[in-house]
């Protein structure tokens, strides 16, 4: 079990990253439910100038991904695809600031994003951050591990458009393997550096899965388990293998990233109309106890 102790709980850092829409200063918003979660936290602003003590850490506020700069700060000649490509990566790039940040003062970055793409800065700021602090190498933080719960794991840039590779599933953009396959104009996202590897990757709750896509995840080596197989094996027994197969002597961290709206939300007093995912609420808290009990959450 992990210790408990407050001298070795570490504590939690709250970003957010909403989308920003070309040519207006408004910028999507979190769903209210999401928001009362982090409310519930009642999360404190972390002064720059000094690291927060003990008592502080548990929960900080580390602030939004888009709070420097609006869609009217991005050039209106070009085209929309164009804009809103440079604003996520602007998005991303302050992420992975604000990550690397809550990581080098000790807390487990806990991002709430708009959609996918901001799990790009997340991922690599926790890397960034983990080699920062000195707590692990360079060679190490490009090994981190990944479990991906989400209803797609479409990574393979063959069987789709740019735009499906960059929404759908943009953790190939991190993935050493993958990494060369990458559209190599990509405004925004020069920054953008591999840190995964295919045998540490796992992607968990795939809804009805192409042939196509189950093909490209069991020729790389990607570890995946739909939602019918968290049905009749259970999601301990699924998270279980997943770990054992990327981490198996459960040595490097491992960033979880948790798409809500894969969520089945349809018992919630209050979830709303658009969420229609099929993965349970549970099976997701038991993936996230496993990850937890594992003590290389980050």
């Amino acid at each position: 079990m992990m210790d408990e102790s407050p001298a070795n709980r570490q504590g939690l850092g709250f970003i957010q990253a909403p989308r920003i829409n070309p040519g207006t200063q408004k910028k999507s918003e979190l769903p209210g439910w999401i928001k009362r979660i982090i409310e519930s936290w009642r999360p404190q602003p972390v002064q720059a100038s000094r690291k927060p003590s003990l008592s502080e850490s548990f929960s900080q506020d580390y602030g939004s991904g888009a709070m420097d700069f609006t869609g009217r700060d991005v050039d209106g000649r070009l085209d929309e695809l164009s804009q809103r490509i440079l604003l996520d990566g602007a998005v991303c790039k302050q992420v992975c600031r604000l990550v690397r940040r809550s990581v080098k003062d000790g807390c487990v970055p806990v991002t709430f994003c708009a959609g996918r793409i901001p799990a790009l800065g997340s991922i690599s700021g926790h890397a960034m951050g983990k080699v920062e602090a000195g707590t692990l190498s360079v060679t190490d933080a490009s090994s981190a591990c990944l479990i991906w719960l989400d209803l797609f794991g479409n990574m393979d840039s063959r069987i789709a458009s740019y735009l499906q590779y960059l929404t759908r599933c943009p953790a190939a953009f991190l993935l050493h393997e993958l990494f060369p396959q990458k559209p190599k104009d990509l405004p925004g996202f020069e920054w953008i550096r591999p840190w995964l590897s295919v045998t540490r990757a796992a992607v968990i709750g795939l809804q009805d899965p192409s042939h196509n896509e189950i093909q490209f995840l069991e020729e790389k080596g990607i570890q995946y388990c739909t939602v019918d197989n968290l049905v009749s094996r259970g999601a301990e027994e699924c998270i279980t293998a997943a770990l054992m197969a990327i981490n198996p002597r459960n040595d490097l961290p491992v960033h979880l990233v948790i798409n809500v709206f894969a969520l089945d939300l349809t018992a919630a007093p209050d979830a709303p109309p658009e969420v229609g995912g099929k993965i349970l609420v549970q099976d997701m808290l038991i993936v996230l106890d496993a990850v937890l009990h594992s003590g290389k959450a980050d």
